[in-house]
């Protein structure tokens, strides 16, 4: 009987331990979460919203460089398919 109680402890000891250290964890992975999410809230609180003007310029950018990536992927597209048929 003394064994079994014995092994009963030992197993309490390791399961206390083990919660003991992932209560640890969590409170570290808690205190990263909440440092992070500070920061986010700081820039939040540091931006603003654009201008008109700003707004179209960031638009007209975003534009050009989508047309120009979408241009290449067409001048690869047709080297591709087009002028092996030539060769």
């Amino acid at each position: 009987m003394y064994r079994i109680n014995s092994y009963i402890s030992i197993i309490l000891k390791l399961v206390v331990k083990s919660l003991a250290e992932n209560m640890l964890k969590s409170a570290k992975i808690n205190r990263n979460v909440v440092q992070i999410l500070k920061s986010y809230i700081r820039v939040l609180k540091l931006s603003k919203k654009p201008s008109r003007e700003e707004f179209l310029m960031i638009a007209k950018v975003a534009g050009a460089g989508i047309l120009v990536i979408g241009f290449v992927g067409f001048l690869i597209y047709v080297l591709l398919t087009v002028v092996p048929q030539w060769v």
